[in-house]
């Protein structure tokens, strides 16, 4: 049997090209992965910080005028602070694409941070319900 010179050359090249193929099939799979896994992580943080907040002002209505407390959230990255609001009996946060939202027991009025990361929220009761901000 006959040895064709470069056979080997070919044969090397296209198995590098395969695994190359393989490489990048793999990569962006874990890519996409990876950005779901970010924004459903964003969407779990923001629900958290909406929780918190929407508890405390339910706590802190049962006291009295002039009450205060102080809530420690965090924003995740992708929070929208304009399309994010204080009104009636409803807290929302957008983040991203997606709108998380509580309903409170009592009237609520203000406003929430400006801006994504962590934030210091305080709360206070008055007369005609709950201020945040």
């Amino acid at each position: 049997m006959k040895h064709l010179k470069g056979q080997s050359s070919v044969e090397y090249t296209l198995l590098l090209g395969i695994l190359f193929v393989i490489l990048v099939s793999v990569l962006v799979f874990v890519y996409s992965y990876y950005k779901n896994f970010e924004k459903e992580t964003g969407i779990i943080e923001g629900k958290m910080a909406v929780e918190k907040i929407c508890s405390s002002v339910d706590y802190l209505a049962e006291f009295d005028d002039g009450s205060i407390n102080h809530v420690n959230v965090f924003l995740p990255p992708g929070y929208d602070p304009s399309n994010s609001y204080v009104k009636t009996n409803l807290i929302n946060v957008r983040i991203g694409n997606s709108d998380i939202n509580c309903v409170t027991h009592v009237p609520v009025q203000g406003s929430l941070p400006d801006s994504s990361g962590k934030a210091r929220i305080k709360i206070k009761r008055t007369k005609k319900g709950v201020t945040i901000g």
